[in-house]
């Protein structure tokens, strides 16, 4: 809630800027990109680990997003604004990896303890897919302008808000109870309702006129809520982005 507040003090100026401030040009656009974070895994009281000499314990963060987006320019088309609508798909995942990795290597999950009495089951990954809906809100800063290029640096913010999300518990075992698997897979848990994020990167714009061509480094992408992941403790990532845009003229 807190980080709710913050960024709304940073978004009602920047709203009455767009709406005031002299426009050069606009232009809607489509995205697509990936995002991959560094990270380490959150320690679980439910998780027993096995310590191997060919195997080790590793988690993953990989988010990628679709969108689409307007884009109005300030300044002699040097201050560029751009909010949008995103949807993007998190996928984060606990196992065993490793150069000698086997199949039937494995963990314990715990499901149940009653009195005296523990169940574990045998697991070789837990995966959690979670698909969210956001406004992204980004300030790109045009460097020069060549014929045909233009470098820009780019600072941005996205509101996630999550719509579904599905964990998944791939057992060493087979079973044919689904509730035993569906048992498992809640144990994991649910991320929370509102992901915000924060990240910079450079960018290279191609054509001159009508379309646009952008790809772009992301670097650093920054996680704001802890929880976008109840298996792994998100940290600075980076990607790419690629976009596509059709300038429209606008009246000065």
């Amino acid at each position: 809630m807190v980080i709710a507040k913050y960024y709304l003090l940073l978004w009602l100026p920047l709203t009455g800027f767009i709406t005031h401030a002299q426009t050069n040009s606009s232009a809607p656009g489509i995205e697509m990109g990936t995002i991959v974070y560094g990270n380490s895994i959150k320690e679980k009281d439910y998780i027993r680990k096995l310590s191997s000499g060919t195997s080790h314990f590793s988690g993953s963060l990989t988010t990628s997003y679709y969108g689409l987006n307007l884009e109005r320019t300030f300044f002699n088309d040097r201050l560029g604004i751009i909010a949008g609508a995103r949807y993007s798909n998190s996928i984060s995942s606990v196992g065993l990896t490793g150069f000698f990795h086997r199949h039937f290597d494995y963990f314990y999950l715990r499901i149940s303890e009653e009195g005296t009495t523990t169940t574990y089951l045998k697991t070789q990954q837990l995966k959690q897919v979670s698909h969210y809906l956001g406004i992204p809100l980004e300030v790109r800063y045009l460097l020069f302008n060549s014929r045909f290029t233009r470098l820009y640096f780019k600072v941005g913010s996205v509101f996630d808000f999550l719509v579904k999300s599905k964990n998944e518990v791939d057992l060493a075992v087979t079973t044919s109870s689904f509730d035993l698997e569906n048992t498992a897979a809640n144990k994991l848990g649910t991320p929370d309702n509102f992901c915000p994020s924060l990240y910079g990167g450079i960018g290279l714009r191609l054509g001159r006129g009508a379309p646009l061509f952008n790809i772009e480094i992301t670097l650093p992408s920054v996680q704001l809520n802890s929880n976008y992941s109840t298996l792994i403790n998100p940290h600075a990532g980076g990607g790419l982005r690629l976009m596509f845009q059709i300038p429209l003229k606008t009246k000065k």
